[in-house]
């Protein structure tokens, strides 16, 4: 149990009768205990994103990816939970409580940041004066009139403002279309309030005295705007550009036939802004014929009609606060942020300029666009790509061309030279053993001297004679095949080379070339090639022999430098260490590095015997001395001897009759061979036993001698290749790969056979039979 929970379960839970209640809640508090500890252990920042209108506003269709990519670029895993407040559908009594209820929902997710975009969503957040609001860092975004009244109630909010430039769009309005009737379009809830006040405090800034409101009376302390009675809507009607521009406040919010007459003036020279977008605004710019200007950026990228504006993109307004929210999540204090507005440009969505029919060079240089498409923004990379796949063209059509002429000229020497190769052909048949021959229907005629060199009685055979008698069997479908293809390939010149028989019982190799022409008949010539087939075979098999006698001495080579160093190495880093000081090492260490040294060397010299063995084998001075030899004997101190060698989880195991038989052999190269077999069953043998002894054999003149283990095996395609010289099948396993070959060559000489008989991951026998006596 938890130290601090011990006091209450002793003080206040025992003591209590335990309802079922009371076991729900102490089931709920571990369930939370636990979900809390699991969410310390996330790495990921927990973060509120919070909109102001419905999750279908297009604008919102990347938002999430967007903050989730510059979160990404500023290092700081994130995992989201999204709010609509859908501020378009409810009262500001109702956009607060459905404020308040998320965030008391929220909670218990335990978010460590909020981020919160546009007025509506922010003015709701801090206004609903949730508990929460006034604990989390919170970061707002794209607000137009940031409440500070309200945000100085907090010390955990910080942010960026849009504040709207109307002038400068009404500028831009002038700057595209020239003078005209430029309408401000708004309306009086709370935002369209505050929108409207600055429009007039910008408006009375640039010192304009005519400011029409046509479709309402606004008035505040320092600026009076009443409905103008005096003014002449017959140019505007008609569509004549005014004098000077004319400014006009259209309440969007105002009688249905005060809009609808503004809507149905499409020939008016106007155009509209829009100073906030609500539900009244979303179709503007769809439902006008005129151009839509904004100083917001909400409704410019969700393609609600647009021309373009002066604002700060969707792009700027999430960067800079996931900036700010990721450096406040490293530990940054929310005190050190001031709220500072986002730099704004001027924008233009090009299809609506197409609309309009502007181009970019009517167009200020510092406009930014948007939509481009892909063909009109790469226009100029587009003309060169053209322009360099026609000039490449072009230089394929040239290459054509003089290959054309080449070819031309390659035919004209072709058939110049055929000329001098058809008497220079006509005179080598003369001089030498090819003979010419012709095929016309199924008979086939050679020239006389084919007869006569083949000592053939002269005169046509037919195909089937030639099938039946002629050709080696094993070459007949292969001569019906390519017979078969010349006859379908006129002109083409064949080359095929059969087994036959021309005037005896010997098949020899022969080489046929022959061409078909239109009449399906054939000629050709023929040559024997039976010594320059048997030459090439002595050769391929020569070349094989000995690239595999080269690769087998250079691994034998590598190896033997690998085994040799081996053991040196150590013989001589332990010696070193036996010569230091006497006090830096102890008796024991003493006693183990001597260890290593006598078995280093041991296996050093296993190695250098092998090595003499091999050269003895070489100079054919591998000498063998006979005597009597009691076999229980020798295999008893080979077991004693090998028995230190055997690794852990290995057993060794003798096997021997109960009656001791005596034989004459070699008594070392005998041991030699037993010790060699043993050696190799430990390589390759990890666990279980190995097994060795002899028998006599069903033979009574011989001995059977086996060494057998539970290794890995050998696979089957594999078991003859052991006894081959520097051959070793696991390069992983030390050794120099001439224990087995040298076995084998033992046995030889002692007038006997081995057999190998290995079965994968099940083990391995070497079967040795030995005659009793010489």
């Amino acid at each position: 149990m938890i130290d601090w929970m011990k006091p209450f379960f002793v003080n206040t839970v025992f003591p209590l009768r335990i309802t079922i209640i009371q076991i729900l809640g102490i089931i709920m508090a571990a369930f939370l205990f636990s979900n809390c500890t699991s969410q310390s252990r996330s790495e990921k920042h927990r973060i509120v994103v919070i909109h102001s209108y419905d999750s279908h506003y297009k604008g919102y269709k990347n938002l999430d990816k967007m903050i989730e990519k510059d979160f990404k670029k500023a290092h700081t895993s994130v995992e989201l939970k999204t709010f609509y407040l859908d501020c378009e559908k409810y009262n500001e009594q109702q956009e607060l409580l459905r404020m308040y209820r998320f965030i008391d929902t929220v909670k218990r997710w335990n978010p460590n940041l909020i981020l919160v975009y546009d007025d509506q969503a922010t003015y709701s957040l801090l206004k609903c004066n949730h508990p929460m609001v006034h604990r989390v860092p919170v970061v707002f975004s794209g607000v137009e009139f940031p409440n500070m009244s309200l945000i100085q109630g907090y010390n955990n909010v910080t942010g960026f403002s849009t504040p709207p430039e109307y002038m400068k769009v009404a500028k831009m309005s002038e700057q595209l279309f020239g003078k005209n009737y430029i309408h401000f379009w708004c309306d009086m809830t709370a935002l369209g309030r505050n929108a409207s006040l600055q429009l007039l405090k910008e408006v009375k800034a640039a010192g304009i005295n005519r400011f029409l409101n046509y479709t309402y009376a606004l008035t505040d302390s320092s600026f009076d705007l009443q409905k103008d009675t005096t003014w002449n809507t017959f140019g505007y009607i008609l569509g004549i550009s005014p004098k000077k521009t004319e400014y006009l406040y259209v309440n969007s919010r105002s009688t249905t036939s005060n809009l609808l007459w503004f809507v149905d003036q499409q020939d008016a020279v106007a155009t509209f802004i829009q100073c906030k977008r609500d539900y009244s605004s979303e179709e503007l710019g769809r439902l006008l014929k005129k151009p839509v200007l904004s100083v917001v950026e909400d409704g410019f990228e969700a393609d609600e009609g647009f021309l373009g504006g002066y604002f700060t993109n969707a792009d700027v307004i999430i960067n800079e606060s996931v900036i700010a929210a990721a450096r406040i999540l490293k530990g940054t204090p929310v005190s050190t942020f001031s709220i500072r507005p986002l730099p704004k440009k001027y924008w233009i969505n090009w299809h609506e300029a197409m609309r309009f029919n502007l181009n970019d060079k009517q167009l200020p240089v510092y406009y930014h666009y948007s939509n481009v498409p892909f063909e009109v923004k790469y226009k100029k990379a587009i003309i060169l790509v053209s322009i360099a796949l026609f000039l490449l063209l072009a230089l394929i059509a040239y290459y054509i061309l003089h290959l054309f002429h080449l070819e031309v000229q390659r035919r004209k020497n072709a058939q110049k030279k055929l000329a001098e190769d058809e008497q220079f052909l006509l005179m080598s048949l003369k001089a030498g053993t090819t003979f010419a021959y012709s095929a016309v229907g199924d008979m086939v005629t050679f020239n006389s001297d084919f007869y006569k060199h083949c000592q053939m009685k002269e005169g046509p055979f037919s195909f089937d004679f030639a099938t039946r008698e002629l050709i080696y069997a094993d070459d007949v479908p292969s001569f019906y095949n390519n017979l078969k293809e010349v006859m379908e390939n006129q002109n083409k010149e064949f080359q095929a080379k059969y087994r036959c028989r021309f005037g005896g019982d010997k098949y020899e190799w022969w080489e046929f070339r022959y061409v078909s022409n239109a009449e399906h008949t054939f000629i050709g010539t023929c040559v024997n090639i039976e010594e320059k087939v048997r030459k090439q075979q002595e050769l391929m098999e020569a070349k094989q022999r000995a690239e595999k006698s080269e690769r087998a001495k250079t691994v034998f080579l590598a190896n033997m430098s690998h085994e040799i160093r081996t053991p040196l190495n150590a013989i001589v880093g332990f010696s070193n260490i036996l010569g230091m000081d006497e006090y830096t090492t102890t008796p024991e260490e003493k006693n183990e590095y001597v260890a290593l040294i006598n078995s280093n060397s041991q296996h050093l010299l296993s190695i250098i015997n092998d090595i003499l063995d091999l050269s003895r084998i070489e100079s054919s001075t591998f000498s063998f001395s006979f005597d009597d030899c009691q076999l229980s004997e020798l295999f008893d101190s080979v077991f004693k001897a090998q028995q230190m060698q055997i690794p852990e989880g290995v057993e060794l195991k003798l096997e021997l009759p109960e009656v001791p038989i005596t034989i004459l052999t070699d008594h070392f190269r005998l041991t030699q061979l037993i010790t060699n077999l043993l050696s190799n069953s430990v390589k390759f043998t990890r666990k279980g036993s190995i097994t060795f002894g002899y028998c006599v054999a069903d033979d009574p003149k011989f001995v059977h001698i086996f060494v057998k283990d539970t290794g890995i095996g050998i696979p089957k395609e594999k078991q003859q290749e052991v006894f081959e010289r520097f051959n070793k099948l696991n390069e992983f396993v030390p050794g120099t790969g001439l224990g087995l070959s040298i076995c084998k060559l033992i046995v030889e000489h002692l007038k006997g056979t081995i057999r190998i008989s290995s079965e994968e991951n099940k083990g391995t026998a070497f079967n040795i039979l030995l005659p009793m006596s010489r």
